[in-house]
């Protein structure tokens, strides 16, 4: 009996986590955990020529890449104005999710 109601906690538990809702561990991001330390320790952004944005699963803002730079699942989201072209060419997306291992792009602004 102890096992089944032990199995149920971690069962809503990791439910409440993946559906983004903060049950006093911190906030998430994309199902992500932040702890409030690391939240409270993001780098302060420029005033100027930054649009903020996250990366998938990260839980500080920082400034979208800019036409040109390389785009995956482990750097910053593209600008508004740009997409993120897979290198062979063939698949252009706004957002990588953080799984996207193998999707690596340049981003690109598509006419």
């Amino acid at each position: 009996m102890k096992l089944v109601l032990l199995t149920v906690l971690l069962a809503i538990l990791h439910h409440k986590c993946v559906s983004q809702l903060d049950f006093n561990f911190g906030t998430t991001n994309n199902g992500c955990l932040c702890s409030p330390e690391m939240t409270l320790n993001c780098p302060l952004l420029p005033r100027r020529g930054c649009e903020p944005v996250r990366r998938p699963c990260g839980c500080c803002p920082e400034c979208a890449a800019r036409r040109g730079a390389i785009c995956n699942s482990f750097t910053a989201p593209c600008g508004k104005s740009l997409l993120c072209v897979h290198n062979n060419g063939t698949v252009a997306k706004k957002n990588i999710r953080w799984n996207e291992f193998d999707f690596v792009g340049t981003c690109r602004r598509l006419c």
